[in-house]
């Protein structure tokens, strides 16, 4: 086989093996490459009803879904709405946290960077409804800022909140509705947040492994805390879905039918380097969405997330997305990765420089399978066991 390529008949074997080595009940790759795009699928989407994996199966963003979400707020930084600099209570008057006179300094761009010392999660698990981001939003004024706006980065489901509240406000929508309208569609993408559309699809439901014993369970509840969808909840894709994402981002805003979705300034300011992250599994800068790691001499940009659903793996040669439905550990995910990267091996040597990677990293064990944390500054579970984010 030539080394610069790997052809549709390699792409699935290699799947099929890693699944079978990492007892993944399923999964699916899609990669683009010189222009061709190469999509395998592997295994079931819930080991109860059997169903087959096919190339349209939905699978849970997680956190992945910040990136769009960063993206939806650029539309309106393009649209003139929006001034990454300028205060969060100029769209939300009523935004604080306990802190009233620092909570005024928190700015737009602080939330895409995550700088804003804003909670790690606000995790109330309220019921469905048309005003559960605003909810939460209200919620915050009586929790801590967890550092100085503006000084550290540190990883918050609460600022994305936020930011999806701001598009609700200037929207008079739902942020699932406001997400639809602006990314989705002008994207064409196989990607809902709405159950009941989700229904009428192949829907890929989150699993957890015991590798020790290669025993598999369906996770108890099928989606967490609704109104952090601007953070992760709710978003399902297929996995073209999320190369198409990502590809967007590599040619400068456009849709691959040429409609213009996001600005090419927009597009170069969501990927200039932002804050460090000096703790961060191995990234090195904050970008407004994406993160920054060096790869075998590239600049890979991409976005980790779980949901006990997605996980997708980086590879700087290639652009790529691996959805696999189920969680096992980290030390577990950490051997995956490399044997994923296996999957889409390939010479450097027509590598572009840089790549986007939309990516998902499991969780240990997270709030799954321990029930929904019920307040933010914290990552431990109710349980009070540590979860990892």
């Amino acid at each position: 086989m030539d080394q610069s390529t790997i052809t549709q008949q390699e792409l699935q074997a290699r799947l099929d093996r890693a699944a079978a080595d990492f007892h993944l009940p399923g999964a699916a790759i899609a990669l683009i490459h010189g222009g061709q795009t190469l999509t395998a699928v592997t295994g079931v989407t819930n080991v109860r009803t059997r169903s087959r994996v096919v190339p349209e199966t939905l699978f849970a963003a997680g956190s992945v879904t910040k990136v769009f979400t960063a993206s939806l707020i650029m539309t309106y930084v393009d649209a003139g709405l929006v001034d990454l600099a300028a205060p969060v209570q100029t769209y939300l008057p009523d935004f604080t946290l306990q802190d009233k006179e620092r909570s005024r300094l928190v700015t737009v761009r602080m939330l895409l960077d995550h700088t804003g010392g804003l909670p790690g999660n606000c995790m109330f698990d309220l019921p469905k409804s048309p005003h559960m981001i605003a909810d939460i939003v209200r919620r915050l004024a009586d929790m801590p800022l967890v550092s100085e706006p503006g000084e550290h980065w540190s990883y918050s489901n609460a600022g994305m909140v936020v930011l999806g509240r701001i598009a609700e406000v200037l929207s008079g929508t739902t942020f699932d509705e406001v997400m639809a309208a602006r990314i989705l569609h002008p994207l064409g993408l196989h990607a809902t947040a709405d159950t009941n559309e989700m229904i009428l699809h192949s829907v890929a439901v989150g699993h957890l492994v015991d590798m020790a014993t290669g025993s598999v369970q369906v996770v108890p509840r099928f989606q967490l805390d609704l109104s952090n969808s601007p953070a992760g909840a709710t978003l399902f894709c297929d996995i073209g879905a999320m190369v198409t994402f990502a590809r967007m981002h590599l040619n400068g805003g456009l849709a691959p039918d040429g409609t213009r979705v996001l600005s090419s300034a927009s597009v170069a300011a969501i990927q200039a380097p932002q804050a460090e992250m000096p703790w961060a599994l191995g990234y090195d800068r904050m970008r407004l969405g994406w993160t920054i790691r060096k790869s075998g001499g590239h600049t890979v940009v991409s976005h980790t997330g779980a949901n006990a659903g997605p996980h997708c793996v980086p590879e700087p040669n290639w652009l790529v997305s691996v959805a696999r439905c189920c969680e096992t550990t980290a030390l577990e995910s950490s051997a995956l990765i490399p044997s994923m990267r296996t999957v889409i091996s390939a010479s450097t040597e027509s590598a572009p420089k840089v790549s986007v990677t939309v990516e998902s990293l499991p969780k240990v064990r997270r709030h799954l399978e321990y029930g929904p944390r019920r307040q933010g500054g914290s990552n431990r579970t109710s349980s009070g066991r540590q979860s990892v984010e």
